[in-house]
């Protein structure tokens, strides 16, 4: 069971002895995320959690063939470090065509 407290404390632990602090609050979050909304895909990204040693997904350096999950995937927010956005992805047209990059 997801305890948010103890996540929190965890977290404030982890800034604490790295030495960092928060730059982005929930307003921006909040804003960001009304952005993506008006995309017209939800575009792929790749998300830091302070609490982890690698980013999800743990490749990300070029065009990916899904959409990122901007309604569960990006919560916690307080517990992100960094976010990786890429405003396209590979669209899948046929098993003979190659697939064709779509751009926000």
């Amino acid at each position: 069971m997801y305890d948010e407290d103890k996540h929190k404390r965890a977290v404030k632990a982890a800034l604490t002895k790295r030495g960092l602090g928060s730059l982005t609050n929930d307003t921006k979050w909040r804003e960001l995320l009304a952005e993506i909304n008006k995309l017209p895909f939800p575009p792929p990204y790749q998300r830091k959690d302070l609490l982890h040693a690698e980013p999800a997904p743990a490749s990300f350096d070029s065009d990916v063939c899904y959409h990122g999950d901007w309604d569960e995937g990006t919560h916690p927010l307080f517990s992100i470090e960094w976010i990786r956005i890429r405003p396209r992805y590979l669209n899948h047209v046929a098993n003979l065509l190659p697939k064709v990059t779509i751009s926000s």
